[in-house]
């Protein structure tokens, strides 16, 4: 009796101290470094996570603010955002992208693209 009131205690206790992690967890909003951003945002990153991530993975944890910082895109600028008119001119030479093959973007992810830098302020 005095081990099934512990067990019970202790359940109490765990339930009130709010989400239990433990090792086997497997939680992306806990453990994931990325922040969720606008829906603009999102919408873009699973682009960037589909055509861009195989050499710029660092991107898919950056912030709006981020990507403006590091110069690669003019807030509600799209054609002068590295982002959409190295992408927009398609593979090539070394300065478009995506390089080495890779399938360019269509003209329904540019214009994804378009839509998250038209929306950042």
């Amino acid at each position: 009796m005095k081990k099934l009131n512990l067990v019970l205690i202790l359940g109490l206790f765990l339930t009130s101290c709010g989400r239990i992690i433990n090792s086997s967890t497997s939680d992306e909003a806990t453990y994931s470094p990325r922040t969720t951003g606008s829906a603009q945002h999102e919408a873009a990153l699973a682009i960037i996570s589909a055509k861009c991530a195989e050499c710029h993975g660092d991107w898919l944890t950056k912030s709006d603010a981020q990507f403006v910082s590091m110069g690669l895109i003019s807030p509600q600028n799209p054609t002068g955002s590295s982002i959409y008119y190295r992408n927009q001119l398609g593979p090539g030479p070394s300065n478009n992208m995506p390089t080495g093959g890779r399938p360019a973007m269509t003209a329904a992810e540019l214009q994804t693209i378009s839509d998250w830098i038209n929306s950042v302020n």
